[in-house]
């Protein structure tokens, strides 16, 4: 599977623009996995509720079961974070 960063989660990722890994996991294994590969402050920071948006195959999960939701191997992911207006 795929995941893709996007805009200020670079930070987190040390501009790497993408990360590759096993399918058939949850979302919230994958959130382990990313801070053990980034840092646990990038964990902490993907677990936040509003931090940043998950996509998979371009939906949100709220579509899914949340950090419940099983990835396959074909699956991609997007984290953007939110963008606040004000």
């Amino acid at each position: 599977m795929i995941v893709n960063f996007y805009n200020s989660i670079l930070k987190y990722t040390h501009d790497e623009k993408s990360f590759e890994c096993a399918g058939n996991i949850t979302v919230r294994n994958l959130i382990a996995e990313l801070g053990n590969h980034y840092g646990a402050g990038f964990a902490e920071f993907l677990s936040g509720e509003n931090n940043c948006l998950i996509l998979l195959n371009g939906k949100g999960l709220m579509t899914a079961q949340g950090l419940d939701t099983m990835l396959g191997a074909n699956d991609k992911i997007d984290i953007l974070p939110f963008i606040s207006m004000g």
